[in-house]
């Protein structure tokens, strides 16, 4: 087992045909991975760590997409064009598994079952920025944060190391409007909060106090394929 969940739902086989490519890594927070628009040499599964996906507006402006951790990979859509959709950043620390996109895209005509499990997964992502973008228009600072909190918890688990600005940051929202809505959820005991660490001590109270974003989220998070990969 690799302790990312792509890989490990991949057939023995194909898993060590993969590893054979796969180059272990730590990542360190602030470390950017890719930039918008730029070439993209490698992805990379992480293990532990979290990653947020970010695009630029014109005056250098950043609004996280989606994030990645253990269940994901940073930077799928490169695969189709060797250029980053968004500007990948290490905001927790942790460890990860690089491998070329020209290692991968011979690796996808040599096994059964990867391309499938990257198609799903570029579904399920799919899914959530949907989802994320209707949250971000139309709810709440909470029910934003609260959203984002839960997707974290699932990426990465329920200690967060951050600060409220990185997730005003990643938000685009106000550091004080943060504050005020982890405080309360702290007050809640959804929460146990300290200096540059959030944890998450009610995964059900803090699903609770979501928005229906998540419960669209996981049920788009497994899709079955109808049609048979290169058939």
């Amino acid at each position: 087992m690799t302790g990312n969940l792509l890989l490990d739902s991949l057939p023995e086989a194909d898993l060590q045909k993969i590893q054979e490519k796969l180059k272990p890594m730590a990542l360190t927070a602030g470390q950017v991975l890719s930039t918008q628009g730029e070439l993209v040499r490698h992805l990379y599964f992480p293990t532990t760590g979290f990653i947020s996906c970010r695009a630029s507006g014109s005056q250098g402006e950043l609004l996280e997409i989606y994030a990645v951790g253990h269940d994901g990979v940073v930077e799928a859509a490169s695969i189709l064009t060797n250029i980053a959709a968004v500007t990948a950043e290490v905001q927790i620390a942790g460890q990860a598994y690089q491998i070329s996109i020209d290692d991968l895209c011979v690796l996808l005509n040599q096994t059964e079952e990867l391309t499938r499990v990257l198609l799903k997964y570029a579904y399920s992502l799919a899914v959530r920025m949907v989802q994320a973008t209707k949250c971000a228009m139309f709810h709440s600072v909470k029910q934003r944060l609260v959203l984002w909190l839960l997707l974290a918890n699932r990426a990465h688990g329920k200690v967060i190391p951050c600060t409220h600005q990185s997730i005003a940051d990643a938000l685009g929202a106000r550091r004080a409007s943060v504050t005020l809505v982890l405080n309360e959820l702290a007050h809640s005991g959804i929460l146990e909060m300290r200096r540059g660490r959030i944890t998450i001590a009610s995964p059900s109270g803090l699903e609770q106090a979501s928005c229906d974003c998540f419960q669209l989220i996981k049920a788009g998070g497994e899709p079955e394929l109808e049609c048979e990969i290169g058939a």
